[in-house]
């Protein structure tokens, strides 16, 4: 997590959102500490404030609804509130659509989100789903420009291998997301994808479509890459619908 010394009206509203905690007050502790977590989403002390708000018999995601008009501040709130209380997978598809509706703010720079324990105990589907969220964002802007914000996903994606290393969707996800980061490691991840489908007596949806750019990767370069216009990867291929995308981006749960 990245740490830099908060400013001054940061220190003020975490103060305050303290004072409002001691009082009783969580709701309006919860609307000071969302509204700092967007300046500064990744400052530890904001992520104190929002464990003892989860900690608190009265707090918890509640504190965070999903009601309309809904805040960026709220949701991503909510992310990691939901995440201290081992909701991983929700947490992660809250974070996604955050990143998003804000592509280059590092919303996932936070330990929770690349910690080994945390790929260990979620559904790989939820990942891919997320991969296949983020690849969206690599069709229309520089990977360069969002590398800092990617990052922590790279490294979700990495332990969740480790912990699932023959899950053909992530893997196939994982190659074709990491094409516009690392070309080595993405040419890994899709030739496992396409060795396990032609093993796999029944293929699914993911795993069939990298099997047809799973072999070319292996000759990949700098030269010839796959390009930004490449067609991404349909959200039809999904194996689980966990997070609905409508054209309001968001669901409640």
């Amino acid at each position: 997590m990245s740490r830099k010394y908060p400013n001054k009206d940061v220190r003020l509203e975490l103060t305050l959102a303290g004072r409002d905690l001691e009082a009783g007050d969580l709701a309006h502790a919860a609307a000071r500490v969302s509204n700092v977590l967007v300046s500064a989403p990744a400052l530890p002390e904001v992520h104190e404030m929002l464990a003892r708000l989860a900690a608190h018999p009265r707090g918890g995601r509640g504190l965070f609804p999903m009601t309309s008009p809904l805040a960026l501040a709220t949701v991503v709130a909510r992310a990691h509130v939901v995440a201290a209380e081992g909701d991983f997978g929700y947490a992660l598809g809250l974070l996604g659509k955050a990143q998003v509706y804000a592509p280059e703010t590092a919303w996932a720079d936070v330990p929770w989100v690349t910690d080994a324990v945390t790929a260990s105990s979620i559904n790989p589907a939820v990942v891919t789903n997320l991969t296949v969220d983020l690849l969206e964002l690599l069709h229309v802007r520089s990977s360069d420009g969002l590398r800092p914000a990617m990052n922590p996903y790279l490294q979700l994606i990495r332990n969740t291998i480790t912990a699932h290393p023959d899950d053909t969707n992530l893997l196939g996800a994982a190659g074709y997301f990491f094409r516009r980061f690392d070309l080595a490691e993405a040419a890994g991840y899709a030739t496992r994808a396409d060795q396990l489908a032609r093993v796999m007596p029944a293929r699914s949806p993911l795993a069939s479509f990298t099997a047809t750019w799973a072999l070319p990767a292996k000759r990949w370069t700098p030269s010839n890459a796959p390009s930004a216009t490449t067609p991404a990867i349909s959200r039809s291929t999904r194996t689980s619908a966990i997070f609905s995308w409508t054209l309001t981006g968001w669901t409640k749960r």
